[in-house]
């Protein structure tokens, strides 16, 4: 219990299972209750291990700044500011891996550490987190204009 899944297209922390049901407690703070046979068929992904939730998420940029410049003056600072301030809530600074590049942009993979049982941390802190690598992606976007 308090593992956080993803249930086909339903992801959130596991906090009962019953016989006919398994209820989520679901990133919009509700309590869904999903029919086990639902659950039976259905590719089931476990995101908690070793005590925590390794929740990954998905940032994509254009091509107007370089991929250094993105990493050392975005990514990386934004990561290490936001880990300084939510030290007791998370397990490891947050990382950033380069996922995919096409004609279009960059998308990187956002990897947050959240401890195991804590959906309600991940709920707040992955959105403030995004927030704060955007915030840094724009302000070093308008000043190269």
């Amino acid at each position: 219990m308090k593992d956080y899944v993803k249930i086909g297209e339903l992801e959130g922390q596991v906090e009962e299972i019953a016989i006919n049901y398994t209820n989520l407690y679901t990133p919009t703070f509700n309590l869904l209750k999903v029919p086990n046979t639902q659950v039976m068929n259905s590719r089931i992904l476990n995101i908690t291990h070793e005590g925590f939730i390794k929740y990954t998420f998905t940032v994509g940029f254009d091509h107007s700044i370089s991929t250094k410049k993105l990493v050392e003056e975005c990514l990386q600072p934004a990561l290490i500011e936001f880990h300084l301030e939510h030290e007791g809530r998370q397990l490891r600074r947050p990382e950033a891996y380069l996922d995919s590049s096409d004609r279009l942009g960059k998308n990187y993979l956002i990897r947050i550490f959240i401890p195991k049982g804590e959906a309600k941390d991940l709920y707040v802190l992955q959105p403030e987190l995004l927030d704060r690598i955007l915030e840094k992606y724009y302000n070093l976007k308008n000043a190269q204009q």
